[in-house]
């Protein structure tokens, strides 16, 4: 078996915890050495000092007892503090140097690949091939296809190796989206590795990024409308403020997201995991929230009018001054989410599930609503109740109810 060369940096790492281990010994054994104190056990030295007469006879013997103190664990700290400082001194440089040699070769990597990505889209000339549209020959299509492949392979490939740098995840992307390669190219990104990279304010429409994993990324202020995110894992990401407006987010988990004041705007959110995630005054008009997990969110002053939120779980949401308007909550569970200031104007509420009566009207406008069957009539953009006299005695019955 060929020997496996051992790193100077856990070699570094070996050494400190080696003290470290013979100081917590040292500590540990300092009571049996020495039951009075730290240290090792005191000793005594006995000195005789014999008197004699003129004549030489010994007349007076006299022992003095010196007791010499013994040495404390941190007498012997003191003397191990030289090779102590200069171990961890050493494991610091050691450490430091390290971390060069990686930056120097992370930034190694991301001048490679800049400079493979100039040489396909300047010496192939991708992007003037792409405007050619209809008039593009076979061989330039070829040209194409194989070029944007490529770059594709060997982005997908730099952001695996910056598995725990976010800045040069985000200098890739920063990088493709100032040539514009990820638009006028229709670069697929899906499955790239962006966990916590920093895309803020980023210009990434229409862009791919099915399947993708952009846990804790920063997306805040980003533009991504129209792009393709199906199946992406964004739990704990920050896109306050980004602009979603018709993006496929379908099956995407934003749990525990910030989706604070973001743009929403006719967004297909289906199915996709909401749980706790913050959508304070997030803009949903038109949505598309069919069977999604909003159980916990903090959806304070949203706008979700005409949203379909049927099946949706609001289980324990916060709905307080959200305005759902014509919006679609057939069969949606709103047990125990706070309605207060809601407004439920010709909401759609067939088979709706709440806590209580009491819940409901604490909400505006709950008399306004549609409770039973219900069909939307493009012509006037409202729900119609199949037989308006049963919504109006199922609404006096909730009037009257307790």
């Amino acid at each position: 078996m060929a020997s496996q060369k051992v790193k100077p940096l856990a070699l570094a790492k070996t050494r400190w915890w080696l003290i470290i281990s013979v100081v917590i010994v040292l500590l540990g054994i300092s009571p049996i050495l020495s039951p009075n104190g730290l240290g090792i056990r005191e000793g005594e030295t006995v000195t005789k000092t014999i008197e004699k007469d003129p004549q030489g006879n010994t007349t007076k013997i006299l022992e003095t007892t010196t007791t010499v103190p013994g040495k404390t664990v941190w007498d012997w700290l003191s003397l191990l503090g030289v090779p102590i400082t200069l171990a961890i001194l050493g494991y610091w440089l050691e450490l430091k140097q390290q971390q060069r040699t990686e930056n120097e070769r992370k930034e190694k990597i991301l001048e490679v690949y800049f400079d493979q990505v100039s040489v396909l889209l300047v010496d192939k000339n991708l992007l003037a091939i792409q405007e050619k549209g209809p008039e593009v020959t076979l061989e330039d299509e070829k040209l194409l296809n194989s070029g944007v492949d490529l770059i594709r392979a060997r982005t997908l490939s730099t952001l695996r190796r910056f598995e725990n740098d976010p800045q040069r995840k985000g200098s890739v992307m920063n990088f493709l989206i100032d040539v514009d390669a990820i638009n006028r190219l229709k670069l697929n990104l899906s499955g790239a590795n962006l966990r916590k990279a920093n895309l803020m304010a980023a210009n990434l429409s229409e862009v791919n990024l099915n399947r993708s994993d952009l846990r804790e990324a920063n997306l805040s202020e980003a533009n991504v409308s129209r792009g393709s995110f199906r199946e992406a894992n964004l739990s704990n990401a920050n896109l306050s403020r980004a602009y979603l407006s018709g993006a496929n987010l379908r099956e995407v988990n934003l749990g525990g997201a910030n989706l604070s004041e973001a743009n929403l705007n006719g967004t297909n959110l289906r199915e996709a995991d909401l749980i706790g995630a913050n959508l304070r005054e997030a803009d949903l008009i038109n949505s598309y929230l069919i069977g999604t997990y909003l159980i916990g969110a903090y959806l304070v002053g949203a706008y979700l009018i005409e949203a379909n939120l049927s099946k949706a779980f609001l289980r324990g949401a916060n709905l307080k001054e959200a305005n759902l308007n014509k919006a679609n909550l057939s069969e949606a569970d709103l047990s125990d989410v706070n309605l207060r200031e809601t407004d439920l104007n010709e909401a759609y509420l067939f088979k709706t599930v709440f806590s209580n009566n009491k819940q409901l009207k604490s909400a505006k406008n709950w008399d306004q609503a549609i409770y039973t069957e219900a069909v939307w009539d493009e012509r006037v953009s409202q729900w119609m109740p199949k037989d308006k006299d049963a919504n109006q005695r199922k609404i006096e019955e909730i009037r009257n109810a307790s």
